[in-house]
């Protein structure tokens, strides 16, 4: 803090007293703004508007500290998201805002619940419609004022300014004990094993008729679970298959032109898996289409995949483990997986060893193995055929 903002040390000060009034203002206008949009604003649908009045009071002091003491002409903020209606209660104050615009927080042409450059006018320094952001963009912008300034290409009579970026922070340590301390209650209950279900005699086919000019066809055969280890070289085979450079688009979209879109998929339970197919196409040409779909997977089991094929698909498989990685949602999911269907959490540290581990001959093996096109489930959606 600099000397000349020493005041905000005094708790008898004036001017802190006086800033506590603002923050005061501000909590008030930013909760009105949110209850304005969603109990006393006309709503034609009833859905709620909602506007994160928490994350709003969270922010509000060191927002009123920040633009109403702190900040100098020549700095910039990067306000978080969910702080938008605590930025648009201080331009009020400003008198840069309407109190007509305050009531239209997320009405179409109102302003906007993050702030926006676009939407919003020049008073916003920083676009932060994505959480996260503004951190980055302080940053770069930081670095770029330092880069003109050091290599003399601005205005030497411009002071350099302060980048800000206003963002939700915990403690890790803390929300670990919170949480531990919220769940002390739960405790797993006794599992109960269910046998996988027995693998079908014959083919079974399942056929509903719509009037639309598309047929779809899914079939789907019994698959490794969780458990076994031929679930990493299934999912190199649905690589090998799918995808715009798979082997089964190229040969019946590209070369063929029998399909709309096809694709192939695994899933795993604990106790079972299932191998998906699934193609589109022309209703007069269902039957082609499931012919070819056939006679890849035909192909698949006769012969090895090319070397080629199987470092696409590998790398593929192990370049979207690490961008699962960047989702904390998938990550929790990945936990609760392996801990309920899998061997435990250590397994999770071990998939990309796995895929890297994973053979051409793995890949037939599961095809020759998994795909029995006489014990198969289809289900057709049947279109009807041009005139």
């Amino acid at each position: 803090m600099t000397a000349e903002r020493t005041i905000l040390k005094d708790a008898a000060s004036p001017r802190l007293h006086m800033l506590h009034q603002l923050e005061r203002k501000l909590l008030w206008l930013s909760a009105w703004m949110v209850h304005h949009a969603n109990h006393i604003r006309p709503n034609r649908d009833g859905l709620k508007v909602g506007g994160h009045q928490a994350s709003c009071a969270s922010a509000v002091s060191i927002m009123a500290a920040l633009y109403f003491e702190i900040l100098r002409p020549q700095d910039r903020v990067a306000v978080k998201p969910h702080a938008g209606p605590v930025f648009h209660a201080i331009n009020y104050l400003f008198g840069r805002q309407s109190r007509e615009k305050l009531a239209t927080l997320r009405e179409f042409g109102g302003i906007q619940p993050y702030p926006s450059r676009v939407k919003d006018g020049a008073e916003v320094d920083f676009s932060t419609g994505s959480v996260g952001l503004g951190v980055a963009l302080t940053t770069f912008g930081s670095l770029v004022q330092d880069y003109v300034r050091l290599h003399g290409l601005g205005r030497p009579e411009i002071p350099p300014g302060r980048h800000v970026a206003i963002v939700g922070d915990a403690e890790p340590a803390d929300l670990a004990q919170q949480l531990a301390t919220a769940f002390t209650e739960l405790r797993p209950s006794p599992s109960v094993l269910i046998e996988p279900p027995p693998m079908i005699a014959t083919s079974i086919e399942i056929v509903d008729v719509r009037t639309k000019q598309q047929s779809a066809v899914a079939m789907l055969f019994r698959g490794p679970a969780r458990g076994d280890r031929q679930r990493f070289a299934t999912a190199l085979m649905t690589g090998v298959a799918s995808g715009l450079g798979g082997r089964f688009f190229e040969s019946l979209r590209s070369r063929q032109s029998l399909a709309y879109s096809v694709f192939v998929s695994a899933s795993t339970l604990g106790r079972a898996g299932m191998i998906s197919a699934y193609i589109a196409c022309a209703p007069e040409r269902e039957l082609e289409a499931r012919e070819g779909l056939l006679h890849e997977f035909a192909m698949l089991r006769n012969e090895p995949v090319t070397v080629e094929e199987l470092e696409r698909a590998r790398t593929y498989a192990i370049g979207m483990h690490a961008l699962r990685q960047e989702s904390a949602g998938a990550q929790l999911g990945d936990m609760v997986d392996a801990w309920m269907s899998g061997d435990g959490l250590a397994e999770l540290t071990d998939e990309v060893r796995q895929l890297r581990t994973v053979t051409a001959a793995d890949v037939q093996q599961v095809v020759q193995q998994w795909i029995d096109p006489d014990r198969r489930v289809e289900a057709i959606v049947r279109g009807v055929a041009k005139d």
